[in-house]
């Protein structure tokens, strides 16, 4: 009951380069390349980058995918518009139904109480039930929830289930093995990456600058420890692969995509 995802991130096609950079892989050739590597899904990336309602059905459906998800900094406008092209494409089957990995963007006064932030996420987490979809925050370098502090606060103050991303909180200077065992039952999907250093950083422009995430297994991420974890603890759903990448030429794109591939074949190699 596991299926094994891929994100347009770890192609370099991102909020931060789609539509703002040059050279950046089409979604045609970003599908292409996921299907290829024989990945199940795909993250839904920004907001109209795979295609819109029908068209988006139609991109996934040829291919054989399924949407793993989609990327949110918190904006109720935007989280609508993201469970609006849930609601086109997801399935029957809830334990792979897309799910909305929300980001604690912001360090405002106001917004740092940790009564301020389990309220905003109560409200998250409330929307998207009502919409049919099970919210997961996600953990990541420069937002709320990025060290292993913040996070667990959070997940103290509130009873909202966790994307865990593996290599960003290497990079914040986490364990992903810790959490797993201390909330593990919180934990209803997963962002697989790497990270060529345990930081911490506070930046995530440095770490997408710097080429800080790596191919699986080359790192300091201790994936096979991680995936040996979710497989001790019967972990069912989407295990997404996210190698966040920068490319800086087209030589570079290549490479993001021949990366992906190994990637797949570093967790078929592991029983995945």
């Amino acid at each position: 009951m596991i299926k094994i995802g891929n994100a347009p991130v770890s192609y370099g096609a991102f909020e931060v380069t789609v539509g703002k950079r040059e050279g950046v892989p089409t979604a045609t050739q970003v599908l292409d390349a996921v299907q290829a590597a024989g990945y199940d899904g795909i993250d839904l990336g920004p907001l109209g980058y795979l295609g819109l309602g029908a068209d988006l059905k139609a991109a996934l459906d040829s291919r054989d995918l399924l949407l793993t998800g989609g990327y949110v900094e918190i904006d109720l406008t935007e989280l609508g518009q993201v469970c609006d092209q849930f609601d086109v494409v997801a399935g029957t089957d809830k334990l792979f139904l897309p799910r909305p990995t929300v980001a604690l963007i912001g360090r405002g006064p106001g917004r740092t109480a940790a009564g301020d932030i389990a309220a905003v996420v109560g409200d998250v987490v409330s929307y998207c039930a009502g919409r049919g979809y099970e919210a997961a925050l996600h953990n990541e370098v420069g937002t709320q929830l990025a060290g292993p502090d913040s996070l667990i606060a959070v997940l103290e103050s509130t009873d909202a289930k966790l994307c865990l991303d593996t290599g960003h909180l290497v990079a914040a200077g986490g364990d992903p093995l810790a959490i797993l065992a201390s909330w593990w039952d919180r934990v209803s999907h997963v962002h697989l990456k790497d990270s060529s250093s345990a930081g911490p950083f506070t930046d995530a422009m440095r770490l997408w600058e710097g080429n800080v995430f790596c191919r699986l297994g080359e790192g300091v991420g201790r994936v096979g420890e991680v995936l040996d974890a979710l497989r001790a603890g019967g972990y069912q759903g989407w295990i997404v692969v996210e190698h966040d990448v920068l490319p800086t030429s087209p030589a570079k794109y290549r490479q993001a995509s021949d990366d992906q591939w190994q990637n797949r074949q570093y967790l078929r190699e592991r029983g995945w």
